[in-house]
């Protein structure tokens, strides 16, 4: 442990302090129940101070927390982690050396060194809510014969494209979702009747569009699904006031956007 710290500290930036759970292959990668606990108490605390921070008090420290999570880890653990921290950094299965570990988590992939922030208007983050919320439940077909759907209601009416604080968001993605339809998503059903309307990625541009949720930028998907009226739009709407990287794009959605095959 001390060699994997000294590395990153040396190879990503000397001002984080790393704290691990110690995991190994001969207990099965489940970490010391102690030693979770130590840490989740630990968490538990900053995300209270975090609270009271942001209802006016003082901010926590440290002032940024992130929890990472490597993919070798057991299952059990993995949803004790997921318990505290429901949106924790996850590490691509290829990430399996020190070495990697130091490179990725300076990459652009993994958002964090730095944080790189995506502010947008209010059609970019309807259009981004979409694609997230299909991306994270693996909606994706190459034609009306695919069998992964998820029905308009669901699609239009949860999180990311629903939040309380931002209205305006699911109005605009209600307003959009007709112009999508036979480009970037795909549809079958009707909004009347016994069938009910269903959505999902066109898998068509699925690497395309997973390249754009990491890059922070939708301007690769403009010249490929004939929205060029929509992009346009999008390009030189103000005022940018949604923060798509934060409140939009969770870690799930990021991890999914790794796997670069259609599976």
């Amino acid at each position: 442990i001390e060699t994997l710290i000294s590395k990153l500290r040396t190879h990503v930036s000397s001002d984080v302090d790393w704290f691990w759970v110690r995991s190994t292959v001969a207990d099965g990668y489940r970490p010391n129940h102690k030693s979770m606990n130590r840490h989740a108490d630990e968490l538990g605390k900053w995300q209270k101070a975090k609270k009271r921070e942001q209802e006016g008090g003082p901010p926590p420290t440290p002032e940024r927390l992130e929890v990472l999570l490597l993919f070798a880890l057991h299952g059990q653990s993995k949803n004790t982690i997921f318990n505290l921290w429901p949106d924790p950094t996850l590490i691509p299965a290829n990430v399996d050396s020190l070495d990697k570990l130091a490179d990725w988590l300076q990459s652009p992939e993994a958002h964090l060194f730095p944080r790189l922030e995506w502010w947008a208007g209010v059609q970019e983050a309807a259009l981004v809510a979409m694609l997230c919320k299909l991306l994270s439940k693996k909606k994706w077909n190459s034609s009306m014969h695919g069998h992964a759907w998820a029905k308009e209601e669901h699609l239009l009416n949860e999180s990311p494209v629903v939040r309380d604080d931002r209205p305006t968001v699911v109005i605009e993605a209600r307003r959009m979702i007709s112009t999508l339809e036979g480009k970037l998503l795909l549809s079958k059903g009707a909004a009347q009747g016994n069938t009910p309307k269903e959505w999902s990625i066109n898998s068509k541009f699925l690497p395309q569009i997973k390249s754009a949720i990491l890059a922070h930028s939708l301007a690769g998907l403009r010249t490929i699904c004939d929205l060029d009226g929509l992009f346009e739009r999008i390009e030189n709407e103000a005022p940018k006031a949604f923060r798509l990287d934060i409140e939009i794009v969770s870690e799930k959605v990021r991890f999914e956007c790794r796997q670069r095959s259609e599976r």
